[in-house]
């Protein structure tokens, strides 16, 4: 199918820019998942983890840093 591949690019550009979120904001993964355009949080922890091999909330925990929210 042709738009397979842009839907895979944009499906890649949304998994980046949620990577971006989870290591620099205080987000959970729900409101990440939402804010980069994902309906579903188990498929987007399905497509995460294909991507980046580890789950969300493993790489909230290598990457994100000590967030001061006050």
């Amino acid at each position: 199918h042709a738009n397979s591949g842009v839907t895979e690019y944009i499906r890649f550009i949304r998994l980046k820019e949620a990577a971006k979120q989870l290591a620099n904001t205080s987000m959970s993964i729900s409101e990440v998942t939402y804010n980069v355009g994902f309906n579903n949080t188990k498929y987007f922890r399905e497509c995460f983890k294909k991507l980046f091999r580890e789950s969300p909330s493993d790489f909230i925990k290598s990457y994100r840093k000590n967030i001061d929210n006050s």
